[in-house]
Parts: structure tokens; C-alpha cells; sequence
């Protein structure tokens, strides 16, 4: 008997198709789901004869573990013992999307040793997911060795008889696989790259040093650096102790700092009406071994840039204006003059963070 077919397409997404979806996979049966990437095979992780029907017909043996897919992030307290501290950065910053975590530490298994998880982006798998509320076992709709199915025609194809369903949800945007991350404590290793790449991972949880430069060091570069620290943390939804323990450093310099001065008094009046202290800081010159720390170097003018560049010339491909045109010396003017520098900072690195979330 031919597979049935049921199509839940564009803006409104049946809830009838969910409901039938659903059942099956309650029943134990198999269901083919169009996610953002490739079409998936879905069965519950619960129901283990429905599991062991899916690895017969994926040819997978017991020693290769199946990906599995949640609603919500909410649900990973019933698959893992305990939430490495560089998964939640991605998690906040990748999912729903295209990025499965294997996780070392499992509760239960889809095979193999670990649990793969991913919420995906697409409202068909996720409405399906909501409606049956359990974890799904979802490889790739393909037979061993052969392209994954982007479309419910090729699903088909694959399986003209084998599968209780298939969910037609149009052809698949991305077409790839997920990228695939393993976390083992503080490390980590890329198995497959997709869409998102190894250099987003990396500038995420990859414990980079950005250095801040401006002239004496008192003003514009140790606001950016706390600033920067702060907005860093927003994005990835970690504590400054968090970053430091991930090994992302947030310094500044000068040009012509003379070593070892405080902050200018305006300079830490106005860090502090946004909730920030530069009472521990201290001014630093800016030296060679700083700029080759360094991962990312953002200055404040192009006097700035250009003296970097004579002291380590190939640090030129690691090294901009934090902002087209510049940061304004702030010195000499009143508190105002102060806040307003610190707002086009502010901008300048919300507009960096920005463009590192793409």
C-alpha cells in the first residue's frame, strides 16, 4: 500500500495534519517531517519498538546513535544530567535552527554513547513536536549512502511503503544537514559543519581576547571593553565570571598611556549610570605582545589603527575602527560630553555583536 501523504503548507499549517502526525508517533509509528535542513524520519524516543523499526530501516546499527529533536531547550532537563556551560550560549544563540549538540552525559540514549538534540526551525516539526510532547528519534529521510531528502516527493521515493506517513511541508530551505557540535566540559569538537559554521561557533564559545585601544587608556577604550563584556554576556547569557572561565578577555591600551593610572573621574561616572564600575582599572600601554594576544582589536580613531599596524603589521587583518569615523575624544567636556561617547560606543558594539549573530 503506497504511503500516505498529507500536505501542511504555507502561513497556516493544518492542525488536523499535527493532530494525525502526532498520533502515529504516540502509536508508535514512523512519520517523515520536513524540517528547515532535510526531510527527517521521526519516531518517539519512547517507544522502543518504534525505534528499533526506524534503525532497521535506516540500516543503522545499535552503536550509531540517532539525532533527537525537542520543542523547547525546556526539555533537555529529561535527556541530560547536567547542562555543560558552553552549551547554553549556543543554545541561546542557534536554536530553534540548524545546530545539533551531543551531549556526553545522557539519561537516555538513541544509541551510541550520548545524546545528539536539536530544536528545529521549521513550524511543521515543531507543531508536531508540541502535539505529541515527547523527544523524537529524526535521522535524515534517506536509505544508507544515498542524498538526504529535501522534498516529501523524494521521501517517497526512498520509501514508497515503509513509513506511516509523510508530512508534506514543501522542499526543505537549507537542504543540508544540521552542523553536528560534540561538548566534552569545557571543549568541544565540530563532527559535521552546515549552515552554521565553524567560525560562528568559535567567536561564540571560542574564547577569544578583544582588545579595546585609544590614547592614555582613562576614557573611551576601558568603557568599550566593560561595555563590550556586558553586551557580550547579554547575547550569550553568561556572568562575566562565566566568560572569564571560557577564556574570552575583554582588555584596552593606549597609544600614550602612562602605566598604572585610574579611569578618568567622568570616565567612571558614566560607566556607572549604566550599571558598570571602572574603579578596579587600570591604564595599560599598548604593546606588540598585547596586539598578538589579541584576537579581534578595535580602535578608537585611525591614529590609533595605524599605530597598532606599525607595531605589528600583520595584525592588520584582525584589527578596525569600532565605528566608520571613529570615537570622539571625550576629554575636556562636561558628564553629557561623557554619556554621549559612551551611547555611539554602545552602538558601535551592538552593530559588531550584530553582525557575529548572522
Amino acid at each position: 500500500m503506497p504511503v500516505k501523504i498529507l500536505t501542511a503548507k504555507g502561513k497556516e499549517v493544518s492542525k488536523e495534519v499535527i493532530r494525525q502526525a502526532a498520533q502515529i508517533l504516540k502509536e508508535g509509528g514512523l512519520v517523515a517531517l520536513p524540517t528547515e535542513t532535510v526531510y527527517g524520519l521521526a519516531a518517539s524516543l519512547r517507544r522502543k519498538r518504534a525505534v528499533r523499526r526506524l534503525r532497521q530501516l535506516k540500516e543503522r546499527p545499535e552503536t550509531e546513535a540517532f539525532p533527537v529533536q525537542i520543542a523547547s531547550p525546556r526539555q533537555l532537563e529529561e535527556l541530560v544530567d547536567r547542562m555543560p556551560l558552553i552549551a547554553r550560549p549556543l543554545i541561546r544563540q542557534f536554536w530553534p535552527g540548524p545546530l545539533t549538540i551531543v551531549f556526553p552525559r545522557a539519561k537516555v540514549t538513541a544509541g551510541g554513547q550520548g545524546i545528539g538534540v536539536r530544536v528545529p526551525a521549521h513550524p511543521v516539526a515543531l507543531a508536531v513536536l508540541r502535539e505529541v510532547r515527547e523527544p523524537l528519534c529524526v535521522p535524515s529521510a534517506n536509505p544508507r549512502g544515498k542524498p538526504p531528502a529535501c522534498t516529501a516527493k523524494e521521501v517517497a521515493e526512498y520509501f514508497p511503503e515503509e513509513v506511516d506517513l509523510i508530512v508534506d511541508g514543501g522542499r526543505t530551505a537549507i537542504g543540508q544537514p544540521s552542523t553536528v557540535i560534540r561538548i566534552r566540559g569545557r571543549k568541544y569538537e565540530i563532527l559535521r559543519e552546515g549552515l552554521i559554521s565553524r567560525d560562528m561557533i568559535h567567536r561564540l564559545i571560542g574564547g577569544e581576547t578583544y582588545l579595546f585601544v585609544c590614547t592614555g587608556n582613562t576614557c573611551r577604550s576601558p568603557m568599550a571593553s566593560r561595555l563590550a563584556q556586558k553586551i557580550f554576556g547579554e547575547l550569550t547569557g553568561l556572568s562575566r565570571r562565566e566568560l572569564t572561565s571560557l577564556g574570552f578577555r575583554f582588555l584596552s591600551a593606549g597609544t600614550a598611556a602612562q602605566p598604572g593610572l585610574r579611569a578618568s573621574e567622568k570616565a567612571r561616572e558614566a560607566i556607572a549610570e549604566v550599571g558598570l564600575s571602572l574603579e578596579d582599572h587600570r591604564t595599560t600601554s599598548l604593546s606588540p605582545e598585547l596586539i598578538r594576544q589579541a584576537d579581534h582589536i578595535f580602535c578608537m580613531s585611525g591614529s590609533h589603527l595605524r599605530r597598532v599596524l606599525e607595531l605589528v603589521p600583520e595584525a592588520e587583518r584582525k584589527t578596525k575602527l569600532l565605528a566608520p569615523g571613529g570615537i570622539p575624544d571625550p576629554v575636556g567636556e562636561d558628564l553629557e560630553g561623557y554619556r554621549q561617547v559612551l551611547r555611539q560606543i554602545e552602538k558601535a558594539l551592538r552593530e559588531i555583536w550584530r553582525g557575529k549573530k548572522k
